[in-house]
């Protein structure tokens, strides 16, 4: 997160943590901030990332490729991690295609 800004970086993905705790993750740190996930959420600014789990969001630059296992879709970032996406959220997270 940018020093005092309350918006994500281009690079940042969000982990909801216990007692209204996000943790962020950068491209060089990680960070505990004490927020509702839900208000952490609303503060990212329109367009710049999408949730794809009730305990994870994501920047979509960090994107890198969509993983389908058995029933389960994963989103696969650029640092090489995957992360499930729900399918409450798969709409809104999976392109158009």
């Amino acid at each position: 997160m940018g020093a005092g800004s309350g918006c994500a970086s281009e690079r940042d993905r969000a982990r909801r943590g216990p007692a209204e705790l996000v943790l962020v993750f950068t491209a060089n740190r990680r960070k505990l901030v004490r927020i509702p996930f839900q208000r952490f959420i609303a503060l990212m600014p329109e367009g710049l990332g999408v949730r794809i789990h009730r305990s994870h969001w994501v920047a979509r630059s960090e994107i890198a490729d969509f993983v389908a296992q058995d029933d389960k879709v994963f989103v696969q970032l650029k640092d090489g991690v995957q992360l499930p996406i729900s399918k409450q959220y798969r709409l809104d997270v999976l392109p158009n295609d």
